[in-house]
């Protein structure tokens, strides 16, 4: 059928079932043998191959299926070569950070810099990503506007073949509603709604970290107790 027409050569792929009930995707390549050469033969000849491509259509599979969840993923994926420079970025990074994809393909993940960290925050970032492979923790980076963003970032190398780190991927996500949810969390349990003072609860809190230090130092604490006529009315 593939050479019912006049043309002399056809590529197709086909599914083909084989033994056990497992199917396997092959290249048929065909082409018609010259006349020439069949001239002593009856009708016409045809050459055919076969060609097994199962495991490359999987491998391509996968890789679709990977660039899919980079370009589709929630959070902002940055990845850099080994001397860290930004080789490629998704959709979700440009908005977090503000910049253009061309503004970071080639520049160094310290433009995001806040100055909120010290140098001992990257030392241990370093150590722990060259001892595991991956670093994980809450960071603030400053994105293009000049704002300050608190992220969770989770950054892991990447091996060759070889098991030499090759790449470095970085995932960020933006917690800053995650941190206000938790500020009112903790506004709620330890100040009094009404006045915006510290409650009876973050009270023996205090008191009891004081008595902990006065214990261990010998000194004396003194608390006063005030009240206010009427208050409970209000």
């Amino acid at each position: 059928e593939a050479l019912a027409s006049d043309s002399l050569s056809s590529n197709r792929l086909i599914a083909v079932d084989l033994a056990e009930g497992k199917t396997a995707t092959m290249r048929v390549l065909t082409q018609k043998v010259p006349e020439a050469i069949t001239a002593s033969h009856p009708g016409q000849l045809v050459w055919m191959m076969l060609e097994d491509i199962s495991e490359q259509r999987e491998k391509e599979q996968r890789l679709r299926q990977a660039a899919n969840v980079f370009r589709y993923a929630e959070e902002g994926i940055m990845v850099t070569d080994i001397n860290g420079t930004i080789i490629d970025v998704n959709a979700a990074f440009t908005t977090l950070t503000g910049y253009a994809y061309e503004e970071l393909i080639g520049a160094n993940p310290r433009l995001l810099k806040s100055g909120q960290h010290d140098e001992a925050f990257y030392n241990r970032m370093w150590e722990q990503l060259q001892t595991n492979g991956n670093w994980r923790g809450e960071g603030i980076n400053r994105t293009k506007d000049g704002s300050l963003h608190e992220m969770l970032e989770t950054i892991s190398s990447v091996k060759d073949e070889e098991g030499n780190v090759s790449h470095y991927v970085a995932l960020l996500s933006d917690i800053r509603q995650i941190k206000l949810q938790q500020h009112q969390l903790e506004q709620l349990a330890h100040f009094d709604p009404l006045t915006g003072l510290a409650n009876r609860h973050l009270l023996f809190m205090h008191l009891e970290r004081l008595m902990t230090e006065a214990d261990r130092s010998g000194n004396r604490i003194a608390v006063c107790f005030i009240d206010l006529d009427g208050f409970k009315t209000i």
